[in-house]
């Protein structure tokens, strides 16, 4: 089976006029919604610069998880975005609206989970009979 995980990044870049440190307190309650805690895993990190809002860390197992983030955080700013781009493993989406700009660039990465000892082995004795059976009728 395989698994796809999307590790997102986003940047936030204010007009004039707004405050950098109300908003990442906005943001901070968004991400909290949006990242469940695990305590191996590492934690989405925030950097607020003067007009610029950086988010990076942040994962999401199912491409609807993402689209609704990206939705969520367009609506609170009154944003309209571009469709999602999807090219060279990396999903990009702009918006934009009045209040600010925004920048998502999400990463996919697939890969297969490994197979069990048990399954593997039990798969390898199958096809070992089928292979004696179908020689031994000819």
């Amino acid at each position: 089976m395989k698994v796809v995980k999307y590790y997102v990044d986003v940047k936030v870049e204010l007009k004039e006029g707004k405050n950098a440190d109300i908003e990442k307190v906005k943001l901070e309650g968004l991400l909290k919604r949006f990242t469940k805690k695990k305590e191996d895993k590492e934690e989405p990190k925030l950097t607020v610069n003067d007009h610029t809002i950086e988010l990076s860390g942040i994962r999401f197992r199912e491409r609807i998880g993402f689209r609704n983030f990206v939705d969520e955080l367009a609506e609170k700013y009154e944003a309209k975005c571009t469709p999602l781009n999807e090219a060279n493993g990396k999903i990009t989406v702009q918006c934009e609206s009045d209040k600010a700009k925004i920048s998502f660039e999400a990463n996919v990465t697939r890969f297969k989970r490994p197979k069990k000892e048990g399954e593997e082995k039990e798969g390898e004795s199958k096809k070992e009979e089928e292979a004696k059976t179908s020689g031994s009728s000819q």
